[in-house]
């Protein structure tokens, strides 16, 4: 498979780049002075997490439950996940190898609901063709390069020449799961190439994060149809495709996630009670804790004011923004 290695800082090079503000007024006095672009230094190259490979296979495939738990645990930055540190070990290269076949065994199954065309019927690789060019669009979250794309068709027709068109979908899934351009955050700008210095997002870049911001998973075909014409990076087509993103479910499930993250919820079902002082305490009211919490972070962010402080109903808080790229 693929290098799927990382964790070094893109780009070696010493930035003479001042600490980033804390306070608010000195972000927006920041701001104003770089003409609303303010320089966060260089970003570590970073995998995904379980959290959001299950939910990328679950949204590019229809995977269902959890396959991505069985790898290691997620590193931690403080209080949340984030796989930028840690090298990689050859355990995690084979559970990652385990996690594609996997994944991919159970897809072949929906072949005909995945593939835009019928792989069986084409004896040539025209419909293979399409299937990388759509699947691997919304897996590597850019457009594939033209080896990417001769190498997952020669994958393709390796697989149907030994065991027919099922095991060459099963083979490109596989290879587009262990690509590290599906593993990684890679959305380095217009240059298509890591910066020591902030450039501009193109409209790849700019969907994949903000897909994984607000869903902690891929871009769905309408926000990488935007991406491909570069109508995502109007403000008023941006604006309009948060709001729609907000209103899906799966931004409530991440906006659970990160609270459940930052205020140390994961562990709430294993705590141990004393039962003779708690004696309805139990994994049942745990679980039921976790779920208000989830409810009413998510009827704070995505219904009230987006504050928890006590704020006038109707108004929502806002805080000094800077727009700009920054660089994996």
């Amino acid at each position: 498979m693929g290098q799927i290695g990382g964790g070094d800082d893109v780009g070696s090079q010493e930035s003479e780049v001042p600490a980033l503000p804390n306070d608010a007024s000195a972000i927006a006095d920041a701001c104003e002075a770089n003409n609303g672009v303010l320089h966060v230094g260089l970003t570590r190259l970073r995998r995904l997490t379980r959290d959001q490979l299950n939910n990328a296979v679950r949204d590019l495939l229809g995977a269902e439950g959890r396959p991505a738990d069985a790898l290691a645990p997620d590193e931690r930055m403080g209080p949340f996940h984030s796989n930028a540190i840690a090298p990689i070990t050859e355990l995690l290269v084979l559970q990652a190898a385990e996690l594609a076949a996997r994944v991919a065994s159970e897809a072949e199954e929906r072949m005909d609901l995945i593939a835009p065309c019928s792989l069986a019927d084409d004896d040539g690789t025209a419909c293979a063709t399409e299937l990388v060019e759509r699947l691997g669009q919304r897996a590597y979250r850019r457009p594939l390069e033209a080896d990417e794309m001769q190498g997952l068709v020669a994958l393709y027709e390796r697989g149907r020449r030994s065991g027919g068109a099922s095991r060459g979908f099963r083979l490109v899934i596989e290879g587009l799961l262990q690509s590290p351009s599906f593993l990684y955050h890679a959305d380095v700008g217009g240059s298509g190439v890591p910066s020591a210095t902030p450039e501009p997002m193109d409209g790849y870049g700019l969907a994949s994060r903000l897909s994984f911001f607000l869903w902690n998973s891929i871009p769905d075909t309408e926000l990488v149809d935007l991406a491909e014409d570069s109508s995502l990076l109007e403000r008023d087509v941006l604006e309009s495709q948060v709001d729609r993103m907000l209103q899906d479910p799966r931004a409530g499930a991440t906006i659970a996630l990160f609270h459940e993250q930052w205020l140390g919820l994961s562990e709430l079902p294993k705590a141990q009670k004393d039962q003779e002082l708690f004696p309805a305490y139990g994994e049942e009211m745990a679980n039921a804790m976790l779920n208000e919490s989830a409810r009413f972070t998510d009827h704070v962010v995505r219904q009230g004011d987006g504050s928890s402080r006590r704020s006038t109903p109707g108004t929502r808080s806002r805080s000094p923004t800077c727009s700009g790229g920054s660089t994996p």
